[in-house]
């Protein structure tokens, strides 16, 4: 007989009596371990790990980790569901979508925004925190605000790439070789110009080429500094 789930607790024990950490749960588009999205969030990661050593820094970012192909804005989704089920998640924990307009029609859209404003009250698992974080067109656009504000208001992902690389030479959507240029001063930056595109800010998802929401998710992450 196959093994059951364990039940999902209500609370997550620390470590040493601590509180344990509040997660950020991240499904997203570029979601395999080759996908750009995918090797950001870990650069992330890895600068929230520094910060825990450093000041007791409390959040923990997951980053689902799907298959290349498994990117349509269902299946990203139906990942970031199906490891809310078989995860110990507590309340203050936060779960985010991140995917990208590009080809996408609204009606592939419109599912995952409703799914972060659901409210239920029979289910515990509205205690936690939802979100979508959407670039349009392409998640170059959140990158190239790191660098400057040269954003284009245009629907051609290609063009984006291509003011990437003034930045980062031989861009081909693989950051490993430049996780040394997202710093925190950087990605602070990127917050703040990308808060600025994005207004009045959109109640759903940004319709304007040029505009991305992922900043909602990352200064969550990293806040400014006092």
């Amino acid at each position: 007989m196959p093994k059951s789930k364990p039940p999902i607790q209500l609370r997550r024990r620390g470590v040493r009596g601590k509180p344990a950490p509040n997660q950020f749960i991240i499904s997203a588009e570029g979601g395999s371990k080759g996908g750009t999205e995918f090797q950001y969030f870990k650069l992330l990661e890895a600068l929230l790990q520094i910060g825990r050593k450093q000041n007791g820094n409390s959040l923990q970012l997951i980053v689902v980790n799907r298959r290349a192909k498994d990117s349509s804005p269902e299946k990203v989704l139906r990942g970031l569901e199906d490891h809310i089920e078989d995860h110990n998640m507590i309340e203050g924990d936060q779960a985010w979508l991140v995917i990208d307009k590009n080809h996408w029609e609204d009606s592939q859209i419109q599912p995952l925004h409703d799914w972060t404003v659901q409210q239920n009250g029979a289910s515990r698992k509205t205690m936690i925190n939802r979100g979508l974080a959407l670039s349009n067109p392409c998640f170059e656009c959140w990158l190239l605000l790191h660098f400057d504000d040269k954003s284009p208001s245009v629907e051609d992902c290609n063009e984006y790439k291509r003011l990437l690389r003034e930045h980062l030479p031989d861009y081909d959507k693989n950051l490993k070789r430049h996780r040394n240029k997202f710093t925190r001063d950087k990605i602070v930056e990127a917050v703040k110009r990308a808060k600025t595109r994005d207004r009045p800010p959109c109640k759903d998802w940004p319709r304007t080429p040029g505009v991305t929401t992922v900043y909602r998710l990352v200064e969550k992450l990293f806040p400014p500094r006092p």
